[in-house]
C-alpha cells in the first residue's frame, strides 16, 4: 500500500474480545474497505490470550490493510512509541484497543487530515469533552489546556504528523509516569503554538464491558505526574497560574470525584491502586479549604445517590415479583 493517508495505531495487552470489536467498528466503515487512504496498525505487548488469532481473522479478510506485529516482551506504555513508529499513514492515530468508533467517523478523521495537511496544525479529539462547543483551533498550550483540561492524558485523543513523529527526540522519555502521550502531545503544541481540537463524538469507550477497569495509581498518575509535567510550562509562562488552577479544580471536581465514587460504589468492576487516596488529596491541594470542601460535598452527596441508585437495581426485581 503505498499513499496511506491515516494509520490506526492500537497498542494492546490481553484483551482480545475487545479488540474484536474496536476492529469491526473499524474496517466495517467504507472508506476502510473502498479505498487505500488507511491502515491498522497492531502492536501486541506479548498477550498470552488469543490477541493473535483476533488479529490474524481481520488481516485474512482485509489483507495489508491491518498489519500485526507481536513483541517478544511486554514492553508496557513504551508500546505507544513503538506502534506509532510501525505506522504508514501521513497521519499516525493512537487508539486504545477497548475504543470502538461510531459510524463515518474514519471519515471525519481523514477530512481533518486534509484540511490540515499544509499547516500541518496538531489534531486532538476531545470527543465531546467538558463542554458542548463546537471544534476550534487553539493557538497556544494555554488556550488548549482552558479547552481539554485533563483530557490530554487520555490516549484516544492523541495523535502525530507522521513527519513530527519522526523529528521527536526522548519520544517515551515519561514512559514511567504513564503519560507519554500527554508529554509529547505538550511538547508539540509548544513548540507549533496552534492545535486543532476536534469537539464531536467519534469513539466509544467499552468501559461498560471492561472488569476491573482501572489497576493504576489514580491520584499518582493524575495529581502527582501530571502536574510534574505540566509544571514545567507553568515556569515557562507557557501556561498560566490561573490555567493551572482552574484544571485542578475541574480535576478534582469532576473526574476525580467521580472515579472514586464509582470505585467505592462498585469495587469488582473499579480498581484503582491509590493508598490514603482522601489524604493525598489534601496534601496536594492544601490549603484551599473551599475546594476541598467543595469536593468532599460533592462526593458524598454522590455516593449516597449511587448507593440508593444501586439499591434500586436490587429491590426493583424483588419487588415485580412480591405483584405477581
Amino acid at each position: 500500500m503505498e499513499n496511506i493517508k491515516l494509520s490506526i495505531c492500537i497498542p494492546t495487552y490481553n484483551r482480545a474480545e475487545y479488540l474484536d470489536l474496536t476492529l469491526e467498528t473499524i474496517t466495517c466503515q467504507s472508506v476502510f474497505t473502498k479505498s487505500n487512504d488507511i491502515e491498522i496498525v497492531i502492536s501486541d505487548n506479548c498477550s498470552s490470550d488469543h490477541t493473535e488469532e483476533i488479529a490474524r481473522k481481520y488481516i485474512k479478510d482485509f489483507g495489508n490493510k491491518i498489519v500485526y506485529f507481536k513483541n517478544e516482551e511486554n514492553l508496557a506504555d513504551k508500546n505507544f512509541e513503538l506502534v506509532l513508529s510501525r505506522g504508514r499513514g501521513l497521519y499516525l492515530k493512537l487508539n486504545n484497543d477497548t475504543l470502538t468508533h461510531t459510524s463515518n467517523t474514519l471519515n471525519c478523521i481523514l477530512q481533518d487530515v486534509y484540511a490540515n495537511i499544509e499547516s500541518r496544525n496538531e489534531l486532538f479529539y476531545l470527543n465531546q469533552g467538558l463542554d458542548k462547543s463546537k471544534s476550534i483551533l487553539c493557538n497556544n498550550l494555554d488556550e488548549f489546556i482552558n479547552k481539554a483540561a485533563y483530557f490530554g492524558g487520555w490516549i484516544g485523543s492523541f495523535g502525530i504528523w507522521k513527519e513530527d513523529f519522526d523529528k521527536m527526540k526522548e519520544f517515551s522519555r515519561y514512559a514511567k509516569l504513564l503519560l507519554t502521550q500527554t508529554d509529547v502531545l505538550y511538547r508539540l503544541i509548544s513548540n507549533k503554538g496552534r492545535i486543532y481540537v476536534n469537539n464531536e463524538m467519534i469513539f466509544l469507550s467499552q468501559d461498560s464491558k471492561i472488569k476491573h477497569k482501572g489497576g493504576y495509581d489514580l491520584i499518582t498518575i493524575f495529581l502527582d505526574n501530571h502536574s510534574f509535567i505540566l509544571n514545567e510550562y507553568v515556569e515557562k509562562n507557557q501556561i498560566s497560574t490561573t490555567t493551572y488552577k482552574k484544571l485542578t479544580s475541574k480535576l478534582l471536581l469532576i473526574f476525580l470525584r467521580k472515579y472514586l465514587v464509582m470505585a467505592a460504589v462498585d469495587p469488582d468492576k473499579y480498581r484503582f491502586k491509590s493508598n490514603s487516596p482522601f489524604s493525598r488529596i489534601i496534601k496536594f491541594y492544601n490549603p484551599r479549604y473551599l475546594l476541598l470542601f467543595r469536593f468532599f460535598t460533592l462526593y458524598y452527596t454522590y455516593l449516597i445517590f449511587s448507593y440508593l441508585k444501586k439499591a434500586g437495581k436490587w429491590i426493583l426485581p424483588i419487588k415485580k415479583k412480591v405483584i405477581k
